[in-house]
Protein backbone atom coordinates (compact mmCIF):
# COMPACT_ATOMS: atom_id res chain seq x y z
CA UNK A 1 0.00 0.00 0.00
CA UNK A 2 1.32 2.79 -1.10
CA UNK A 3 1.22 6.25 1.49
CA UNK A 4 1.73 9.57 1.02
CA UNK A 5 1.53 12.96 3.27
CA UNK A 6 -1.38 14.97 1.96
CA UNK A 7 -3.74 16.85 4.16
CA UNK A 8 -7.11 15.78 4.18
CA UNK A 9 -9.75 18.22 2.66
CA UNK A 10 -12.67 16.99 5.11
CA UNK A 11 -10.76 16.96 8.48
CA UNK A 12 -7.50 18.80 8.05
CA UNK A 13 -5.39 15.68 8.86
CA UNK A 14 -2.16 14.84 7.52
CA UNK A 15 -1.79 11.19 7.03
CA UNK A 16 -3.66 9.78 3.71
CA UNK A 17 -3.02 6.81 1.47
CA UNK A 18 -3.66 6.08 -2.16
CA UNK A 19 -7.29 5.29 -3.30
CA UNK A 20 -7.08 4.12 -7.04
CA UNK A 21 -7.47 6.54 -9.98
CA UNK A 22 -10.18 8.82 -11.75
CA UNK A 23 -11.65 8.53 -14.79
CA UNK A 24 -9.73 11.14 -16.03
CA UNK A 25 -6.60 9.51 -14.62
CA UNK A 26 -5.93 12.09 -11.83
CA UNK A 27 -5.01 10.16 -8.67
CA UNK A 28 -7.32 9.79 -5.41
CA UNK A 29 -6.44 9.59 -1.99
CA UNK A 30 -8.69 8.46 1.32
CA UNK A 31 -7.92 9.67 4.61
CA UNK A 32 -7.20 7.42 7.17
CA UNK A 33 -9.10 9.37 10.38
CA UNK A 34 -12.32 10.06 9.11
CA UNK A 35 -11.94 7.42 5.61
CA UNK A 36 -13.41 9.63 2.93
CA UNK A 37 -11.43 10.13 -0.22
CA UNK A 38 -10.68 12.93 -2.12
CA UNK A 39 -8.58 14.79 -5.30
CA UNK A 40 -5.24 15.44 -4.51
CA UNK A 41 -4.76 18.26 -7.10
CA UNK A 42 -7.88 19.38 -8.72
CA UNK A 43 -8.15 21.15 -11.95
CA UNK A 44 -12.36 22.09 -11.25
CA UNK A 45 -12.73 24.58 -9.54
CA UNK A 46 -16.06 24.45 -7.98
CA UNK A 47 -14.45 21.19 -6.20
CA UNK A 48 -12.27 23.63 -4.00
CA UNK A 49 -13.90 24.62 -0.47
CA UNK A 50 -12.42 28.08 -0.89
CA UNK A 51 -14.25 29.07 -4.38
Amino acid sequence: MNKRRNQCIHCNYSYCIKAGITSQNKQRYQCKKCKKKFIGNCSYRAYHKRF
